[in-house]
């Protein structure tokens, strides 16, 4: 289910999609364009004014399980897991790239990292897999469309 978000300042959040919402608190505090969503999977970059300080953001909802999956676009998407889980996208948040995909990770900075063939033939992460933290998203950039694939259950 879709969560609005709500936040007290003046900003900008850059939503997955290619979707650029605005929120001014002035006088008639409302996104635009229409509200903002943000459901698991789907990753966002948000902007705050600098006189806006430390700012908290808590999502609240149920944890996904059974066959969950993710569909990237071709092209470029911003994107996160779909469970509540750190570790590496592949080997551990099951994530099955195909070679020529990249994803970008965000430090102070973006870190590349590209998948395919290494010296032996074999496919691989370079310079390694990409390691994410719970919520944290990638940009990815991919030649065709792909499921983001995952069987979970939070009790196991």
């Amino acid at each position: 289910m879709p969560r609005k978000l709500r936040i007290q300042y003046p900003g900008a959040i850059y939503h997955g999609a290619g979707q650029i919402h605005d929120y001014d608190d002035n006088d008639n505090p409302a996104w635009a364009p229409g509200s903002a969503t943000l459901v698991p999977g789907e990753a966002a970059r948000i902007r705050l004014p600098p006189y806006a300080g430390i700012v908290t953001l808590t999502f609240v909802g149920a944890v996904k399980d059974g066959h969950l999956v993710n569909s990237l676009p071709s092209n470029a998407s911003f994107r996160s897991s779909l469970v509540p889980q750190a570790g590496g996208i592949t080997s551990q948040l099951g994530y099955l790239p195909t070679p020529g995909d990249i994803a970008f990770q965000y430090h102070g900075g973006y870190t590349a990292y590209f998948y395919d063939f290494d010296d032996n033939g074999n496919p691989a992460w370079t310079p390694s897999e990409p390691r994410v933290a719970v919520g944290e998203p990638l940009w990815f950039r991919l030649h065709a469309a792909e499921n983001w694939t995952r069987d979970f259950s939070p009790c196991q």
